[in-house]
């Protein structure tokens, strides 16, 4: 067993966690596992979508959907031309907006944009700009009208063009996705979308509106044409070591609790989709992002959200690059340039890890332990009958994890595979992690390619305890689970 760099462990903690294998709760979208980039860095990085070691980093995350938005797509018009432009970083997010008066979205930054998603394996959403044409200032609009004919124009040539826009979102992010206009504003996209593609099936699925969640603008999504759902933002914590506290990781999701309340209550039912279009543990500080334990936060995120039924769960941000190559605005992108090559964040390795091993049926889990430094989530494999666990330790002591079935009975967990991340040296604000405790740290390869990434096999008549080293993100394969949630035969 590996552990903190020169340092000797102590006895395990054991955790028994109960798992149902008797059906899934529920099955997650492919998709389930997505990614957002603010809008302004989209469009000023637009000829790095073209990099194809960027496509093939990008890659090993589908399948994905791609959401381009945020509050500068507020204010964007939209042009018929092959302009290509780079918009300088504004320091913060200051008011009053807009943060560019003149930034324009061009058919070279949209065609740069789709070709990448259809390369990369994502489907697209775009944020349309529903403050444009509305004198903003301090959090007040003095024109209520919205400007709509860039955006019918640019919606008329991507149903021309055949391109993959696969859904739209309204934003107004401005006032918390609840300003005074978003009611109406969602029945005149509504309009504008039945104008342009009536009942075509490129027709792109309407969401929002792409902030706070407002559970009382429900019966207004639920009553539109089309595909249609909601769509909402969660940075849940607020303080760099709250990634290292097993309390506050387990409330991760909850501030979402009204929105899942009012969707489950009738209109999810009705085909009312739920989306999570931006989240990361906060967008502030941006060592935190930068570092290996946001990987804590983000398989745990992407555990309790994955129970909730939500379609989709994006990491901000994809990137951070610009069209000089270099790093951007923001600088805790997923995959950001450095020297000749891209290099990945150290939760990539999470979700990338997740995308390998992680099937499509969700399992309810119980792990009773409240003081435990360990959460653990179930999902079914990609092969038949098989079992993916995904578990983090916070704590600096090993934990010994031992699953059983909902009846109490042990499960087969061996024999296994085993894919455990853990920081350099014990660094948790490293930025990349190592694999199985084999160094060096995890890194793309210089065309954009994963690393060897194989994992520990534990073979039949193995240790039956699953081990989590101290401050440890894993996966575990159970190859003989026979789970009859996932297809098996007990």
């Amino acid at each position: 067993m590996f552990g903190l760099q020169g340092s000797a462990l102590p006895s395990p903690l054991p955790l028994t966690a109960s798992i149902d294998t008797r059906a899934p709760l529920l099955r997650q979208d492919p998709r389930f596992v997505s990614h957002q980039s603010e809008t302004f860095i989209s469009l000023s990085m637009a000829s790095s979508f073209t990099d194809p070691r960027f496509v093939r980093a990008a890659s090993h995350l589908a399948p994905a959907t791609l959401r381009v938005g945020g509050t500068s797509a507020d204010f964007v018009n939209y042009t018929l031309d092959y302009q290509r432009v780079h918009y300088p970083c504004v320091p913060n997010h200051d008011y009053p907006f807009p943060m560019y008066p003149g930034l324009n979205f061009s058919l070279y930054a949209l065609e740069a944009i789709v070709n990448f998603s259809v390369a990369a394996g994502f489907t697209l959403m775009l944020d349309v700009n529903e403050l444009t044409g509305r004198d903003c200032h301090g959090g007040t609009c003095t024109n209520t009208t919205w400007d709509t004919r860039s955006l019918r124009a640019f919606l008329s040539h991507i149903r021309d063009a055949g391109l993959a826009v696969d859904a739209l979102e309204m934003g107004n992010e401005l006032w918390g996705g609840r300003g005074p206009f978003v009611a109406q504003d969602f029945f005149v996209l509504s309009a504008l979308l039945d104008d342009v593609f009536g009942d075509a099936p490129g027709r792109p699925a309407l969401y929002g509106p792409g902030d706070d969640c407002g559970p009382e603008l429900f019966p207004i999504i639920a009553s539109l044409p089309g595909r249609r759902g909601f769509s909402f933002h969660d940075y849940p914590l607020n303080r760099i070591n709250d990634t290292l506290n097993a309390s506050r990781l387990r409330t991760v999701g909850s501030a979402a609790s009204a929105c899942l309340d009012a969707w489950n209550s009738g209109p999810r039912a009705a085909g009312v989709g739920l989306w999570l279009t931006e989240t990361a543990s906060t967008y502030n500080p941006i060592a935190l992002l930068e570092s290996f334990q946001e990987g804590f936060f983000t398989l745990v995120s992407i555990g309790a959200y994955a129970r909730t039924g939500v379609a989709r769960w994006a990491r901000t941000q994809l990137t951070d690059a610009n069209d000089a190559g270099t790093g951007g605005c923001f600088t805790f992108g997923l995959l950001h340039p450095h020297e000749d090559q891209w290099d990945a964040a150290a939760d990539y390795w999470v979700m990338a890890l997740h995308q390998r091993v992680v099937g499509a049926g969700v399992l309810n889990v119980s792990a009773p332990g409240g003081n435990s430094p360990a959460l653990v989530f179930c999902y079914c494999g990609v092969a038949p009958g098989t079992l993916a666990v995904a578990a983090v330790n916070v704590g600096a002591t090993p934990v010994a994890l031992s699953l059983v079935d909902g009846g109490g009975a042990p499960l087969r967990t061996a024999p296994r595979l085993e894919w455990v991340l853990t920081a350099p040296g014990g660094n948790l604000s490293a930025p990349a992690p190592l694999l199985n405790g084999a160094a060096p740290p995890l890194r793309l390869q210089s065309d954009g390619s994963l690393p060897p990434m194989p994992p520990a096999p534990v073979p039949a008549g193995g240790a039956l305890e699953l081990l989590l080293p101290p401050f440890s993100q894993a996966f575990f394969v159970l190859q003989a689970a026979s789970a009859a949630a996932c297809g098996g035969t007990p």
